[in-house]
């Protein structure tokens, strides 16, 4: 789940929206509270013939994942045909202030996200990210935030209690205004914050079909969609040559390419087979 996450350091310091306060460090992590997520890794791999970088992001979500992150998108080629990046996500969740970030640098890099295992908690805002969007029925998983006191990793040390104490209510808030934002801002439906605040922390919520694309969970970028279908067409060939193709195909690719099992070269080029197939 994500939560407004404590962290013990030497200097403690307010991470999450960049204030300095004479407290233990806070932050957006998720986290199941009965079964802790693994440590995470961002696992990158480039299909060298489509000049496509792949990269499957498994357990917690942390600042170190971040920094990975943000190294292996630098080197992302933007000239690729017809999209040079594509995250894969198996996670639990994590650090939903590193999830934000993640997902501010996927959407710069116009990246294609996708989920192949699960998605729950805080790694819904890197899926988010997405220009592209995929994830099958019941891989989803949301719930309202809370606090905890976790390490860099975003392996969760304690519980934090909200309740009668201001500043910690505040601290929470305050990420929930970041959050919802930010989901705004990467096209997500307005109601979908409101929809996650309504499931209770310490349970989840597995989004079914109607939900997703209700709340433009999985889908397209209106605007990159335009983008991307104009340049199929320019491309000519076997790539797709209307919007309603670029949405058929992909959906298509979500069914039959989306598998934990597969490695990230193996993905990139199923994904382009349904793209220049109908």
């Amino acid at each position: 789940m994500y939560t407004s996450s404590l962290n013990k350091t030497l200097i403690y310091a307010l991470v999450l929206l960049g204030m300095s306060l004479l407290l233990t460090t806070y932050i957006a992590v998720a986290g199941n509270k009965t079964d802790p997520s693994t440590a995470g890794s961002a696992k990158v791999e480039v299909d060298a013939k489509n000049k496509v970088m792949v990269i499957k992001i498994e357990g917690a979500i942390s600042r170190r994942i971040l920094g990975k992150l943000a190294k292996a998108i630098a080197r992302v080629n933007s000239d690729a045909t017809p999209f040079g990046l594509v995250v894969l996500l198996n996670s639990k969740g994590g650090d939903g202030g590193a999830a934000i970030k993640m997902g501010q640098l996927i959407r710069d890099a116009q990246g294609h996200t996708f989920v192949v295992g699960e998605c729950s908690s805080a790694c819904t805002f890197v899926l988010a990210g997405g220009v592209v969007r995929g994830a099958l029925p019941g891989t989803v998983g949301v719930h309202q935030g809370r606090l905890t006191k976790s390490n860099d990793a975003a392996k969760i040390l304690k519980e934090v209690t909200v309740d009668g104490d201001p500043k910690l209510e505040k601290i929470l808030q305050q990420f929930e205004t970041q959050a919802k934002g930010y989901l705004q801002d990467m096209g997500i439906h307005s109601d979908f914050f409101a929809f996650m605040q309504e499931i209770d922390s310490g349970a989840i919520h597995w989004m079914n079909k109607q939900e997703l694309e209700r709340f433009h969970v999985t889908g397209f970028e209106p605007n990159y969609l335009g983008t991307i279908a104009a340049a199929y067409k320019e491309a000519g060939g076997p790539w797709p040559t209307s919007h309603q193709q670029v949405i058929e195909r992909t959906e298509k690719a979500v069914e039959g390419c989306v598998s934990n099992g597969m490695i990230q070269e193996e993905f990139s080029r199923c994904y382009q087979s349904y793209l220049t197939h109908s």
